[in-house]
């Protein structure tokens, strides 16, 4: 606790600051993975289709295709979910940017006024 209080609240919101950021890249790389880089194809497309053509029960094909159509769906529901994903810790992160600039800009703002009111007032 002792360590806590020593330390100065200038380098603590950095440390804070950091950590927030480093929690953004981490999801920023790991969702653009996952939505523009994972090698994760549709499974379906795989299949051999010569596996199907001797089948000659129409129901059983027609349950093969349904299947088959509702494999791809979910597939491309999947990879919609991880773009949008990106786009979401994308546009969190860029607002985070965002408001540390102009959070620091304020900042420099109220020093830069602060030190032309101590050169205005007289000693």
């Amino acid at each position: 606790m002792a360590a806590i209080e020593n330390l100065n609240p200038k380098s603590l919101s950095k440390t804070v600051w950091a950590g927030i950021l480093l929690v953004y890249l981490v999801l920023f790389v790991a969702t653009g993975y996952v939505a523009f880089f994972e090698i994760d194809h549709n499974p379906t497309i795989d299949l051999n289709p010569s596996l199907y053509a001797d089948i000659q029960d129409p129901e059983t094909k027609s349950l093969i295709i349904e299947t088959l159509k509702q494999d791809t769906a979910s597939h491309q529901k999947k990879r919609e979910l991880a773009s949008h994903s990106f786009n979401v810790v994308l546009g969190a992160l860029l607002g985070f940017l965002s408001a540390s600039a102009v959070s620091g800009f304020r900042h420099r703002e109220t020093q830069n006024s602060q030190d032309a009111v101590a050169v205005d007032k007289p000693q």
